[in-house]
C-alpha cells in the first residue's frame, strides 16, 4: 500500500505528530464484514471484530512508519488521537527530539492496495470466525 499526505498543519507544541487515515479499501473491507455479521447488535465486546481491526490497524502502522522512515514501533494507534471523546481516531508518531513534524497533524490517504494485503485481511476475517461464533454464543446464553 502507499501513503499519500493530503494535508499537513502544525497545530501545537508536542513530541509527536499525530496521523489521521481516511476511508481506503481495507476499512472498507472490515466495515462490511462488521456489518454482514451484525457486530454492532452484540451487547458485548467482540474480540473477534478486535482483531480484524488489529490486523488492519498494525498494517496502517507499518506502511506509516516505513513512509516517514522510522519504526512501526513508534506508531501507535489511538482512538483518542485527535480528541478525548473518541470521535477522531488516528495514529500518534513518537518522533526524535527536534523533528520538525513534532505538533503536527497529518491527513493521509491510503492507495494502491495490493493483493496480498487484501488477502492478509481476508485470512483475519476468516480466522475470526470462531471467536465470532463464541462473541454470540456467549452475548446469547444467560449467565448462571
Amino acid at each position: 500500500m502507499d501513503i499519500k499526505i493530503v494535508s499537513n498543519k502544525w497545530t501545537k507544541n508536542r513530541k509527536s505528530a499525530h496521523v489521521f487515515v481516511g476511508n481506503n479499501e481495507l476499512y472498507d473491507m472490515i466495515d462490511k464484514w462488521y456489518n454482514e455479521n451484525e457486530i454492532h447488535k452484540l451487547p458485548i465486546k467482540s474480540t473477534a471484530w478486535h482483531k480484524v481491526q488489529r490486523t488492519v490497524t498494525n498494517m496502517i502502522a507499518d506502511a506509516i512508519g516505513t513512509y516517514l522512515y522510522i519504526s512501526p514501533w513508534d506508531v501507535k494507534y489511538s482512538s483518542t488521537c485527535g480528541c478525548a471523546c473518541g470521535c477522531s481516531p488516528g495514529f500518534k508518531v513518537k518522533l526524535l527530539d527536534g523533528d520538525v513534524s513534532a505538533g503536527h497533524d497529518i491527513w493521509v490517504k491510503i492507495e494502491n492496495v495490493t493483493d496480498v494485503e487484501k488477502k492478509m485481511v481476508l485470512r483475519a476475517m476468516t480466522k475470526a470466525v470462531p471467536l465470532l461464533e463464541k462473541d454470540w454464543f456467549e452475548a446469547t446464553t444467560d449467565k448462571l
